[in-house]
């Protein structure tokens, strides 16, 4: 499964995570997380 952070639209196959889940709030910063559905 690929799990990585960017700030690109996500590829065909991954959906939008906020990583504000995975990390403390103070980095949210403008990027997304993308995992496979």
């Amino acid at each position: 499964m690929a799990n990585f952070s960017t700030r690109i639209k996500p590829p065909v196959g991954l959906k939008p995570v906020n990583i504000c889940r995975r990390f403390s709030p103070d980095s949210c910063y403008n990027e997304t997380s993308f995992q496979s559905i």
